[in-house]
């Protein structure tokens, strides 16, 4: 059974859940990247609890948590419309290949639907097909035209 549900950073097990997701996700090698300090979490929580338009969700199975997405309501100019990004899409390694990132996505669109939202946008590396087939499962696919995503590191 699983269920998805908005984190609340003022109870300790959603805190706990989301740290540790978070950290199994940047220890992947999809995520690359060398975990927080305690101090740095607590930073980022503080942060997200606080940045107006950012929800994170915690996906559970059999109530255990599994699953974390770090979401922002952006807006559209054209359409005049909010949108969904959805920045950290996460779901542990022991439970992969059971669906189970398509249906947190899936309730994801539905929220999104809900808030009146005119579409979902989301980053896929090149190198990660698994998401990249799930996302397609969803009907995601690439911007018409092509996008390009570009950074400046400051």
């Amino acid at each position: 059974m699983t269920s998805l549900e908005r984190c609340d950073f003022s109870q300790a097990p959603h805190r706990q859940a989301f740290c540790s997701l978070l950290r199994h996700y940047m220890e992947d090698p999809m995520g690359d990247y060398t975990p927080h300090t305690e101090a740095q979490e607590k930073q980022l929580i503080d942060d997200l609890a606080a940045h107006p338009t950012a929800a994170v969700y915690l996906m559970k199975l059999d109530g255990v948590y599994v699953g974390l997405a770090t979401t922002f309501m952006n807006y559209s100019t054209f359409k005049r419309q909010p949108y969904l990004y959805l920045h950290d899409v996460v779901i542990h390694h022991a439970v992969r290949g059971k669906g189970l990132g398509k249906k947190m996505v899936s309730g994801l669109i539905d929220i999104a639907r809900a808030a009146g939202c005119c579409k979902v946008s989301l980053e896929v590396r090149s190198d990660n097909p698994a998401a990249q087939k799930a996302y397609k499962a969803l009907g995601f696919d690439t911007c018409d035209p092509a996008m390009l995503y570009w950074e400046k590191s400051l």
